[in-house]
Order: structure tokens, then C-alpha cells, then sequence
């Protein structure tokens, strides 16, 4: 099935693992038990769990019982901070080819595109986690 917001595999499991952190009732997990649960490569987590290190989204607890914890409060934290730790900065594109000039003479997607990504973005920014926890719990009851 197509979709019409495409986000890369890191992304994806960036998202998903703030999410685990935020919903779980200890808020900690270990990269081996978040691979397990998202069914993904255990290496391919681990660049993405540094990735959100860096970025100051998560933090590592070190120890026999260790794991990653969020950095922040959940509420405190926006989708568009993980997208952005993954994928960079966000910019609005006016091409969805993204080419310097329109091979069709005239742009015929641009205002569309620039407009979707704006109000994704603005999506992504004014939801927290902790509004993604809540909306998580509400679906799955």
C-alpha cells in the first residue's frame, strides 16, 4: 500500500523507541529489549539510539540494569526534535523532485508540497510524546 508521508527506517524506529521510553512504566529500556520489541536489527537500533544521545533525547544508564531512559520529560519533547535528530533539519521544499528549476517549465506540485510540509511540520512540533503516549494507551484499549 502506498503512503503519502514516507519517513526512512531510522526515523521510524527513532519515533517508535521514544515512544516505548515514553509509554513504559519504568521509562527504561535496554537497546536489546527495544530491538526485540520493534523487531529490528539490534545494530541498526544501537545508530539510531546514538543518534538520539546526541541529540540530548534520550540518555544511556549504564550498569548490569541499564538501558536508555528519556532525556527530558516526555512532555517536553516534540516529534519534530526526533524526526530532526534522524533526517536533519526540516526545511520546506518547493520541489518535490528536488530540483534547482522545474522541468516542466512551471512548477506544478510546489505550492501543494510546501504547503503539506508546513502544516506536517507544525504537526510534528505541537505533538509531544506524551500526547503520542496518550493517543498510543487510547487506540490500544
Amino acid at each position: 500500500m502506498a503512503s503519502f508521508v514516507k519517513l526512512s527506517e531510522a526515523c521510524t524506529l527513532a519515533i517508535h523507541t521514544m515512544a516505548f521510553l515514553a509509554c513504559d512504566d519504568e521509562g527504561k529500556l535496554s537497546a536489546r529489549e527495544l530491538s526485540v520489541q520493534l523487531k529490528a536489527s539490534f545494530d541498526h537500533l544501537s545508530k539510531v539510539l546514538q543518534r538520539l544521545t546526541r541529540a540530548d533525547l534520550v540518555r544511556p544508564v549504564r550498569g548490569p540494569q541499564g538501558g536508555f531512559v528519556l532525556a527530558r520529560p516526555a512532555g517536553d519533547i516534540n516529534l519534530l526534535e526526533v524526526v530532526e535528530s534522524i533526517e536533519g533539519r526540516m526545511e520546506p521544499s518547493s520541489c518535490p523532485l528536488s530540483k534547482p528549476f522545474c522541468p516542466t517549465g512551471g512548477c506544478t506540485l510546489g505550492c501543494v508540497m510546501k504547503d503539506v510540509e508546513a502544516k506536517l511540520s507544525d504537526h510534528y512540533s505541537k505533538t509531544s510524546l506524551e500526547q503520542l503516549c496518550q493517543a498510543i494507551k487510547k487506540e490500544n484499549r
